[in-house]
């Protein structure tokens, strides 16, 4: 009887601090606004946040091994020359700047689209007849940073050095006329002038996403490269990438009478305190599971990037995972970081890989002080 009496007077003692914390700040809080209101000027003042991104890419044409042209690869200011190509390299990097650190998520594809099209006789006219795309790769991550810097030479990340084999586009052109030509016979229609042709587009997409300033960018930069054309150059498509401002609001208040500040701002740390205490005495909720969070936060630092917002794992298919080490060694083993959030009520930890997002959370319970004494 008498520990229940000693307990409910703790409960009593803890939730009077709160209940005059609580409406100590809240009224100090409406004074201020309404001193504000009445004896300020605010003035509406923005900052400016300049996002560039840059979609790069280049080539180069090899031929096969020949007394004419011994050079390789073939300086690219030349047409080149189908009987003499053997393949092509292209390189795709990107590189973007933000002007401060954000938290930034991003999706790199590239891809083939083969196109067979008709001339229908009139200028400029022309039909696709037939189209296969084909995804070559595709990398999604997350990033705290002010810039970003893709190039081909890091292993895992967005961009890469593609060798394109220009024979078997020719050859499935080649295989197309053919099967063509087949069937007009069939039918005892002659053929005449075909009029198709084929092109190879090779493409290179990045999606930039940073939701705190609106930020949703999309630059998709490739090459259109004549397949059936004898003497032919490499066409740039698409956009080089983005330039891009966004607007974020701020007020500034100006005018204010000194001595109420202090005075405001002097109750409102009382009234804080009081709440602070009521936490402090009754609540354990640095109890297992928080000190587990810390601990995985301290230990781990250089592996995990702490994200000042909630992980945004829209868009993911969330695969849970009971234990940090898991998370840990899968994180290792494929070169991917490790995202944290951390808010009053728990620890968010995750891996991008792909379409998945490995998720593993620590939730805070609140645990009787009273039952560990």
């Amino acid at each position: 009887m008498k520990e229940k009496m000693t307990q409910t007077l703790k409960l009593l003692k803890r939730y009077w601090m709160l209940a005059v914390g609580g409406l100590l700040m809240l009224s100090m809080a409406i004074a201020l606004a309404a001193t504000l209101a009445g004896e300020s000027m605010q003035d509406d003042e923005s900052r400016v946040i300049e996002a560039v991104g840059r979609n790069n890419i280049s080539f180069a044409m090899f031929y096969i091994e020949n007394d004419l042209f011994p050079e390789n690869p073939v300086p690219a200011n030349l047409h080149f020359l189908r009987l003499f190509t053997d393949f092509v390299e292209i390189r795709s990097s990107f590189s973007a700047n933000f002007g401060e650190q954000l938290n930034i998520n991003y999706t790199y594809v590239a891809s083939t689209r083969f196109v067979i099209s008709h001339a229908t006789g009139f200028v400029g006219g022309v039909s696709t007849v037939f189209e296969e795309h084909n995804e070559i790769s595709r990398v999604t991550g997350t990033a705290f940073d002010s810039v970003l810097n893709f190039q081909p030479t890091d292993d895992g990340e967005p961009g890469g050095l593609y060798t394109i084999n220009l024979h078997e586009y020719l050859e499935t052109f080649n295989n197309f006329l053919d099967y063509f030509d087949r069937q007009m016979d069939a039918v005892g229609v002659t053929s005449g002038s075909r009029n198709f042709s084929a092109d190879l587009f090779v493409e290179f997409s990045y999606t930039i996403n940073a939701p705190s300033i609106g930020l949703n960018e999309n630059s998709t930069r490739g090459l259109r490269i004549p397949i059936s054309t004898e003497v032919f150059t490499l066409e740039a498509t698409g956009s080089t990438g983005f330039n891009t401002q966004r607007t974020i609001g701020e007020t500034i208040v100006e005018n204010l009478n000194t001595t109420n500040v202090f005075a405001f701002v002097a109750l409102i740390f009382v009234g804080a305190g009081l709440v602070f205490f009521h936490f402090r005495l009754g609540s354990d909720r640095s109890g297992k599971s928080e000190a587990l969070a810390e601990s995985i936060m301290k230990k781990h630092a250089n592996e995990i990037v702490f994200s000042q917002s909630p992980l945004e794992l829209c868009g993911y298919k969330i695969a849970q995972v009971d234990d940090f080490g898991e998370l840990l060694k899968l994180a290792i083993n494929l070169g991917k970081h490790i995202s944290s959030y951390k808010s009053d009520e728990k620890a968010e930890f995750c891996c991008i890989v792909d379409d998945f997002a490995y998720y593993y959370c620590i939730v805070f319970e609140e645990e009787d002080v009273d039952e560990k004494s």
